[in-house]
């Protein structure tokens, strides 16, 4: 009788470590790459998800009709609309299903806003520059910490990241995607140097350091006043990329890299003069304040 006591007590036990481990493992986040995109699993509200993609470029969650039947069995949401019938995501236009607003649930942190469901869609787009604290007291708040090389994402409170050794950069636009505003000064092979103030996407989803869109009339004029050397540039993964500039420094704020390709691209988006990208971090961890309006790194 007595050992069945105390196996029944050193189960319960097993089950407490248990249950405090996976409350622990919410807050830390094994990232992997594919396709230049950053992906973890993880659980949003009770179901569990593979595949989960980080995004700063769009402003809703949007999945396949799997994803939302899913997660449908543990979460009410109310039916909701936009104003598009197709959305562009992978370069590829795909129709609106349904949408839905409600609260999803990852970690300590929520998402509370609609979900956008597309047909024949085979990814679910998170916007992590849109989750939010789960408790109240903003003060005790949580920080999204990402350090793109370990390729790991962690929620941290402001303690424990240690804030006052980091520089930031502000974020002057949340809405749709996270824009900053920083001095962008690139040197190029032949010593030619130009500075510019830009308004720059930080954008999860680019494989390049900086790319600057060659369309808008603000950035075309400044890079052919600058007379900056343009040669062809390639892609972190050796593709080739089309027109650019190879910097042998290049400074965003107080950031900087040491010969990199400046992507030129075809672009013109209003209000927006590029991309800075996760490479230009380097090895630094990167903390998101979205309630604060900050990036620290």
């Amino acid at each position: 009788m007595i050992n069945k006591y105390a196996k029944n007590i050193i189960l319960l036990f097993l089950n407490i470590i248990l249950c405090v481990l996976n409350i622990q493992a919410q807050s830390h986040y094994k990232l992997y790459k594919r396709d230049g995109h950053f992906y973890f699993n993880g659980q949003m509200n009770e179901t569990h998800v593979d595949s989960i993609l980080l995004e700063t470029g769009c402003r809703y969650i949007m999945c396949n009709e799997a994803f939302f039947n899913e997660i449908s069995k543990t979460a009410a949401f109310e039916p909701d609309s936009v104003e598009f019938t197709h959305a562009k995501s992978y370069r590829k236009d795909y129709a609106v299903q349904s949408v839905h607003r409600g609260r999803i649930k990852l970690g300590d942190f929520y998402y509370d806003d609609k979900i956008i469901v597309l047909k024949d869609f085979k990814h679910l787009l998170l916007p992590i520059h849109l989750l939010h604290y789960e408790h109240k007291d903003e003060t005790q708040g949580s920080l999204i910490c990402l350090n793109f090389k370990k390729l790991t994402m962690d929620f941290v409170s402001r303690d424990e990241a240690n804030l006052q050794d980091k520089n930031t950069f502000r974020i002057v636009e949340l809405l749709p995607r996270p824009i900053i505003e920083a001095s962008l000064e690139i040197k190029d092979e032949k010593q030619t140097t130009g500075t510019i103030m830009t308004r720059l996407n930080f954008d999860l989803g680019s494989g390049n350091y900086i790319s600057l869109f060659g369309s808008h009339p603000k950035v075309a004029n400044w890079i052919k006043n600058t007379n900056f050397w343009i040669k062809t540039t390639y892609h972190l993964n050796g593709k080739k990329a089309g027109k650019g500039i190879f910097a042998t420094k290049c400074s965003v704020g107080e950031l900087s890299c040491k010969n990199i390709p400046i992507n030129i691209l075809n672009w013109s988006v209003k209000d927006i003069d590029g991309l800075i990208g996760p490479s230009f971090f380097g090895n630094r961890y990167v903390y998101i304040d979205s309630s604060k309006g900050l990036i620290y790194y």
